[in-house]
């Protein structure tokens, strides 16, 4: 799903140093927002999903370890977990206006998603990881017989209303005043049931069990594409999803206008 706010928020005032800075950084996206050619590329990516393109869009995100690098720890100012938060994403903003140069769009809002809670799968996952950051890990085999697959249940899903109440509120505090706080549901669902398989079973065995027993693999990711259907509805009923069309970023690579 899309990245969601993060655990309970403390009941405390965001402190007079964290303010300014998230202050100073939004005052300098909201800049950018009021920029004439803005409203341009806005248009130019309506069009394209339209099957109307004008012309070719270009729209770069880095993954997750590029961002580490192009926004370090070591650049946060902030000194609170919560102001850090928001400042990174902030930076985020500014180093791809300044430094990447593509058709991104910048608007003056910033979303206050809901935190959504997801009790997962009810599988254990067990893997080793490499000293180094970014090594990749290699998982060890926990669903071992095929009975286990029985142990796969639907995810049960739940929202914290008043974590996400005092999430929007500390934005609102902080800089509402300079860009609008959207309230935002769940925007996209990422349905990749084989890499959480495959992090129960190994990928090795994995790929043996697809020649080697076939109509059990197919078993297994029809339990869970109806536990991901399930987990929809949840959401659904709990008028937890949100649009998608409101400046949010496709995982096909562009932008959802």
């Amino acid at each position: 799903m899309g990245r969601q706010a993060k655990g309970r928020l403390e009941r405390m005032a965001l402190n007079a140093k964290d303010r300014g800075i998230l202050r100073r950084l939004a005052s300098q996206a909201a800049e950018l927002a009021h920029r004439p050619e803005e409203g341009e590329k806005a248009m130019l990516w309506k069009q394209l999903n339209r099957l109307e393109p004008r012309r070719a869009m270009v729209y770069v995100w880095p993954g997750a370890n590029l961002w580490l690098d192009f926004v370090p720890e070591s650049a946060l100012e902030a000194s609170e977990e919560w102001a850090r938060r928001q400042e990174r994403e902030l930076r985020k903003v500014l180093f791809h206006a300044e430094r990447i140069g593509d058709d991104a769009v910048y608007v003056a809002e910033w979303p206050a998603p809901l935190v959504v809670r997801d009790s997962g799968w009810g599988m254990r996952e067990s893997s080793v990881r490499p000293d180094h950051a970014f090594g990749s890990r290699s998982f060890e085999t926990t669903l071992v017989e095929e009975r286990d697959i029985d142990r796969i249940q639907a995810p049960r899903i739940s929202v914290d209303r008043e974590a996400s109440e005092q999430h929007r509120e500390r934005l609102e505090e902080a800089f509402g005043d300079i860009l609008a706080i959207r309230p935002q549901g769940v925007q996209r669902a990422s349905f990749h049931i084989m890499d959480d398989f495959i992090k129960w079973r190994g990928i090795e065995q994995t790929f043996l069990d697809l020649i080697e027993r076939p109509a059990w693999i197919h078993e297994a990711m029809e339990r869970m594409t109806q536990g991901f259907l399930a987990k929809l509805d949840q959401m659904e009923a709990l008028n937890a999803l949100g649009l998608n069309n409101r400046h949010s970023r496709s995982t096909s690579g562009g932008l959802d206008f």
